[in-house]
């Protein structure tokens, strides 16, 4: 299944994958605020997404506390896949879903994306394309992570 169309099945069962994803235990690592999970469809190894628990949609919308602990874990992961992959690429976009930023999901996240550079030249076409996990393949990342991290 391609990124797109799981995002099209999940948006018309009216479920929010990442809130789905938390209440099955799937994060990596927490605090109060936040969690981390891999990413579904990665770009590269190691992609993930620190989410909010809290279903909200812009930054804006977050307390100065969440922002603290959204930007405690963001330095975490993106510490631990530095010193892993040399290069990481930290981003969030903010719009509206299917725009022109390519956000699809109307619940904050931030990405941080190992060896991500505009040299792969990715499109939107080639963003929704990508591939995403089956539930064993991504129980079997979720068990990596927690293991090497």
């Amino acid at each position: 299944m391609t990124y797109i169309d799981h995002i099209r099945k999940m948006k018309a069962s009216g479920v929010c994958p990442f809130c789905e994803e938390y209440k099955q235990d799937l994060a990596v690592d927490e605090n109060d605020t936040a969690y981390v999970l891999p990413a579904r469809a990665p770009y590269t190894e190691d992609h993930i997404l620190i989410c909010t628990k809290r279903h909200v949609d812009i930054l804006q919308d977050l307390s100065a506390e969440e922002l603290k602990q959204v930007y405690e874990l963001i330095v975490k992961w993106e510490t631990i896949l530095y010193q892993k992959h040399g290069e990481v690429v930290v981003f969030l976009r903010q719009g509206i879903p299917f725009g022109v930023t390519g956000k699809s999901l109307h619940h904050f996240h931030r990405h941080i994306v190992p060896h991500f550079t505009i040299q792969y030249g990715w499109t939107q076409e080639t963003s929704d394309a990508r591939h995403i996990m089956d539930a064993k393949e991504y129980g079997e990342k979720i068990i990596q992570m927690r293991e090497r991290y």
